[in-house]
């Protein structure tokens, strides 16, 4: 038996994709609803963060031993009932429970759906083997697709019950464990290490370099995802959702824009600088937010930019962990798992970290001293009179740390390999 066709897999990221995104959105709104200041919800969705960042790599171990169809399978089914319960439920609380669940769910689901990605077209008998970073591409765009879906959807959603939300990621679950049945009897089929999956010196430290930036990455998006809806100022007219609804999904769509053109561009492949450069656009993304956090009424074209530019920084960030993780291990869903784990730590800090730093802000606890009094504080602290701006803020100090991680790692790359041609 040979896995899924590729645009089956990508068909399945997509509905996985879709159901654990709009669940994080719908317990945004609901956590919102009931009054949740933004430390609270940043803890809840730390919590959820967890359930995906700690058992992802017992998701990896299983995928290669126990098979990666039954992984995912698994993965699924935690997550439709996680959606179930989130559906019935009666408190806010329980929300928190059901959106840890579908983390977990979709902790199992991910690396085992990556393996079958890397298999698919090299058991193909009679076909040529598709390049790694098309297949990383056609991985990427299946579940980005899925989650802009789900933002998009949150923003339809918005001014309805959240359990018509919830029953849309029940479906979506459910339908992806319709699929995996027919491949439950797939055994883990170990991807060859030949052509591009061959061994390079500058591998292991692109390999970690490029993880730990995601980390930091990941810190930005979800501290974007968590807490836009709650910076936004309550301006007369403004409505919350329907601008976080905007920024999000440009922040999105510049993943999907991203992920294409990495899968059609291999110039990027072990030259770690043109990455990096793409990558500035993390920054730019966070200090246009900065200044849009000044505005009484920001405009909602000018967030959806900046959702935009850090949507494709973090595309770029995302794409080049992902490529190296599965082109330097033997297991490729294992390689994925700790990819994975690193996102998963990210998205871990990114919530509660950005919302500390609001509250801070929002509260006037964040004191910049200055020795002698200096009247140079001034500007400084009026400039945090809002909370999107403290929590651009934070976000610029983190992707900052993003690139300076790889500026002082890619020369000592270089050195042990240089560069490969295309």
């Amino acid at each position: 038996m040979t896995p899924p066709p590729i645009l089956l897999l990508q068909f399945l990221n997509l509905l996985v994709g879709f159901a654990s995104y709009l669940n994080v959105t719908l317990a945004n709104q609901v956590w919102n609803g009931a009054d949740w200041n933004a430390s609270q919800i940043g803890c809840a969705l730390t919590l959820s963060s967890l359930c995906y960042a700690v058992p992802v790599s017992l998701g990896g171990w299983l995928a290669d031993r126990w098979g990666r169809a039954r992984t995912s399978f698994l993965g699924a089914a935690v997550g439709a009932v996680a959606c179930i319960v989130a559906w019935s439920a009666t408190s806010p609380d329980v929300i928190v429970g059901a959106t840890m669940a579908t983390m977990l769910g979709a902790a199992f689901f991910f690396p085992g759906c990556a393996g079958l990605f890397s298999d698919s077209e090299g058991a193909a008998p009679g076909r040529a083997p598709m390049a790694l970073h098309t297949k990383v591409s056609r991985y990427n765009l299946g579940w980005s697709f899925g989650n802009l879906a789900g933002f998009l959807a949150s923003g339809v959603l918005a001014h309805q019950s959240a359990e018509v939300g919830y029953l849309c990621s029940t479906a979506a679950f459910l339908i992806a464990c319709a699929i995996l049945v027919r491949w439950l009897r797939l055994q883990p089929q170990p991807p060859l290490r030949q052509g591009d999956r061959s061994a390079h010196p500058s591998l292991p430290i692109l390999t970690w370099m490029c993880r730990g930036s995601l980390l930091f990455a990941c810190v930005v998006g979800l501290a974007l995802i968590a807490l836009i809806e709650r910076a936004v100022p309550r301006a007369a007219g403004v409505d919350p959702h329907a601008v976080a609804a905007v920024a999000l999904s440009c922040y999105s769509a510049g993943y999907v824009a991203m992920f294409l053109l990495l899968g059609s561009w291999s110039g990027w492949i072990m030259r770690p600088w043109r990455l990096w450069a793409i990558q500035l656009c993390l920054v730019a993304g966070s200090v246009g937010v900065y200044l849009l956090g000044h505005a009484s009424s920001p405009s909602i074209i000018a967030l959806g930019v900046c959702g935009a530019l850090l949507g494709l920084g973090y595309g770029a960030t995302y794409t080049g962990s992902i490529y190296y993780s599965m082109r330097l291990p033997e297991g490729a869903a294992r390689a994925v798992s700790l990819h994975e784990t690193f996102l998963g730590v990210g998205n871990t800090l990114g919530p509660i970290l950005g919302g500390l730093a609001m509250e801070l802000v929002a509260t006037g606890a964040l004191v910049i001293p200055v020795p002698g009094g200096s009247d140079i504080a001034a500007p400084l602290i009026t400039a945090f009179d809002s909370r999107m701006s403290g929590l651009a803020l934070f976000m610029a100090v983190c992707a900052i740390a993003c690139l300076l991680l790889q500026a002082i790692l890619i020369p000592r790359a270089r050195r042990m390999g240089g560069t490969i041609p295309d």
